[in-house]
């Protein structure tokens, strides 16, 4: 286990060295640290990359800890697993605790779209995504636009728009997945609710993942539930319409179902 740990602390830093070369060459193409003006590069390079460093640094640290843990000879025995690991020991309680868990992430984080930002997108990833959204709930593709607007598209929409040669139809130039399940949550009345549920997905998602990875410890599967559900980013995005909290039930329920068809689940692999 020792050499294995070595390994993957050697990797660690191989991959961290790789990653920060390449983020320094695609944001700094001039000499000596000419950043370029561009606002994602400023934003970038002076928020952005210190706490790269920074996570980089205190991550190398730990595993390094975590190798010599493992090469110092004989560990003491784990303690006794506490009474609340004993209770989830069994399938149905932790799957339950999960799903309660989920269920007040969907909560908390509708409160917050019709609390806190008033269902108003504040970006224009976010408009975009109910503006496609509200052109798919009307079962079209693209939106017509009327005559007399059509020689100031580019005026009224300069950035992030699909535009036809004629300006006839228009819309964004985003991938229309998000927005296809906006427009479902619209079509329901519920469009506040889609990345709240999707949330709850992807806490439910990760604890089968979790299940599926430590089988004999399956109250890590509950530490891996907890954990998603008290970072702050993945809460504070599903409150918006951002594609990320899509994003992320995709994979991890797509993860999931690839660890189940790796153990002979047929439904898994289809």
């Amino acid at each position: 286990m020792g050499s294995e740990m070595s390994r993957l602390w050697r990797a660690w830093w191989v991959m961290a060295v790789g990653f920060a070369a390449a983020a320094l060459l695609t944001f700094l193409p001039a000499p000596f640290g000419i950043a370029p003006i561009d606002i994602a590069a400023v934003l970038f390079l002076w928020q952005d990359l210190p706490a790269v460093v920074l996570i980089t640094v205190l991550a190398g640290v730990a595993l390094w800890g975590a190798v010599r843990l493992e090469t110092s000879g004989p560990r003491p025995a784990a303690p006794e697993v506490g009474a609340v690991a004993r209770l989830i020991e069994k399938r149905r309680p932790g799957w339950l605790l999960a799903l309660a868990i989920a269920g007040l992430c969907a909560l908390i984080a509708w409160a917050g779209c019709r609390l806190v930002f008033s269902d108003y997108p504040l970006s224009a990833d976010e408009l975009m995504a109910n503006f496609d959204a509200a052109i798919f709930a009307h079962g079209d593709l693209l939106a017509p636009v009327a005559p007399a607007w059509r020689d100031y598209t580019h005026a009224l929409a300069p950035t992030f728009l699909f535009d036809t040669p004629g300006h006839d139809r228009w819309a964004s130039a985003y991938l229309p997945v998000n927005a296809a399940l906006r427009a479902l949550g619209q079509v329901l009345g519920a469009q506040s609710l889609v990345n709240p549920l999707l949330a709850a997905i992807s806490i439910v998602a990760v604890f089968g993942v979790a299940r599926r990875l430590w089988p004999q410890r399956p109250h890590l599967a509950l530490v891996a539930a907890l954990l998603l559900a008290t970072s702050s980013q993945f809460l504070i995005t599903a409150m918006t319409p951002y594609a990320w909290t899509a994003h992320l039930a995709f994979n991890l329920v797509w993860l999931w179902l690839f660890l189940a068809g790796r153990e002979g689940k047929r439904w898994g692999d289809a």
